[in-house]
């Protein structure tokens, strides 16, 4: 009897503690949702701004707090995946989607690019653009046999391939050894396929090769962010981030900043170029 009053004493002292208890965890996973300040290591080459200024922006309008550390430029591509990989030092890759990367890992269910990835637009040497000036559909594209060049193991190959098109692969450094080998003439390839928002930023720095003026290859694809898994928890904060951020109009003035030639006339003139589509091996 004596332990059931004293139970009846204290039990408002542990409502309130249990009160307390719930209301702290309420509040910080609110602040997770709504206010996490959010620590990320990227990959800090030139060409990728974009995707610097999407990362932060669309975690802002979310009212996050980011932090962003560039890793050095010199990073190929072939290392960040391994780091990737690894779960070592970085925290995540932008990259084409593609099954392989899905299924290694964890993945941000949101296009970053309103689907530019799949507008390819070629370098060709300065000259030969006479070689393109005939060719209206794909079979006129089969029937050129011009070679496309690509890195080993780009996803781009298996659509490629998919699509009856020659081409070569080059291993190790692809900037500048493949812009390099598309300029000498003697490496057997006739062009290199770029993103449309790739083409005009990379052709500042290789200016000795060309852009070819007419076409404009098509297929269902944009870039993903895959996440290292320590940071696979930012999965769901980054999907509803993007995807908000795209619905207001954020990511067309994002990309319009950032590459404003994609839709000048005097320039890459997307709009206006032949439309060829390729079907997709997935």
């Amino acid at each position: 009897m004596a332990f059931i009053n004293s139970y009846k004493h204290s039990s408002p002292s542990w409502f309130l503690l249990l009160s307390f208890l719930l209301n702290l965890l309420f509040l910080s996973y609110s602040h997770f949702l709504y206010g996490e300040e959010i620590h990320l290591t990227i990959y800090g080459g030139r060409s990728s701004a974009y995707f610097h200024d999407l990362l932060k922006e669309s975690l802002q309008h979310a009212d996050h707090q980011v932090t962003i550390t560039k890793l050095p430029e010199q990073y190929n591509q072939k290392r960040l995946m391994a780091m990737l990989v690894q779960d070592e030092t970085i925290s995540l890759m932008w990259r084409g989607q593609s099954p392989k990367y899905d299924r290694l890992f964890e993945y941000v269910d949101a296009p970053l690019t309103m689907g530019l990835k799949g507008y390819r637009i070629f370098f060709i040497r300065k000259g030969t653009q006479h070689k393109f000036d005939s060719i209206k559909t794909l079979e006129d594209f089969k029937q050129s046999k011009l070679i496309g060049g690509f890195g080993l193991g780009w996803s781009d190959t298996k659509i490629w391939n998919h699509n009856g098109l020659p081409f070569k692969e080059k291993d190790g450094n692809i900037d500048p050894d493949l812009y390099l080998m598309l300029h000498s003439g003697k490496r057997g390839i006739d062009y290199f396929s770029r993103a449309a928002f790739e083409i005009g930023p990379e052709y500042k720095k290789h200016n000795y090769l060309a852009i070819e003026k007419k076409l404009v290859f098509i297929y269902p694809r944009d870039f993903r962010f895959y996440l290292a898994k320590s940071f696979k928890y930012l999965k769901p904060i980054l999907e509803q981030a993007i995807k908000d951020y795209s619905t207001q109009g954020h990511m067309k003035r994002l990309i319009m900043k950032h590459f404003p030639e994609i839709y000048d006339p005097n320039k890459i003139d997307l709009e206006n170029r032949i439309k060829i589509h390729l079907s997709m091996p997935w």
